[in-house]
């Protein structure tokens, strides 16, 4: 799987990690995997050229703010426990123009990506159940409402990762 995802700004990462340390800490609970970002194209594989495109498509791109609204619980055979992102127009226009981007370059784009379905997320914690129960208990009165820059795209799964910074120099 390739995944292409906004990479957030330093304090969002650090608060992130905060949160996803107090759930190994307190429930001793895996973390998620990897940089905290949001995911925006899912595919079993995204072929040669599709750098190219990414590049071009960012180019000239400004930072975006995310709002982070909550916590969001999804179901299924891979329960996660999130922070849910609001859908803002800048965002849903960033996920749809990237969607469009790679379609000629991608193989297999997981549905629930598709423009219309898509809903924007940072994953905190992927579990059974009852451990995502927990989680969402032990998180329950902590207030979310965050605001969190996000000016880099990353592309992880394939050979080599790609990142890709927008909206002025690297990191800011």
């Amino acid at each position: 799987m390739q995944t292409l995802a906004l990479l957030v700004d330093q304090r969002a990462v650090e608060r992130v990690e905060q949160i996803r340390r107090t759930l190994q800490d307190r429930l001793a609970l895996p973390a998620a995997d990897g940089l905290p970002g949001c995911a925006l194209v899912v595919a079993s594989q995204l072929d040669g050229g599709v750098d190219d495109a990414l590049r071009a498509t960012c180019a000239g791109w400004r930072p975006v703010t995310l709002q982070v609204q909550g916590l969001r619980i999804a179901g299924g055979s891979h329960p996660t426990l999130s922070l849910a992102i609001a859908r803002g127009a800048a965002l849903a226009e960033i996920q749809r123009t990237l969607y469009l981007a790679i379609d000629d370059f991608a193989t297999a784009i997981d549905p629930s990506y598709a423009p219309d379905r898509w809903m924007p997320e940072i994953p905190l914690l992927s579990a059974e159940p009852e451990q995502i129960g927990r989680a969402a208990g032990l998180l329950s009165g902590t207030s979310f409402d965050w605001r969190i820059a996000a000016n880099r795209l990353v592309r992880t799964g394939g050979p080599e990762e790609l990142r890709i910074g927008f909206g002025g120099a690297w990191g800011e």
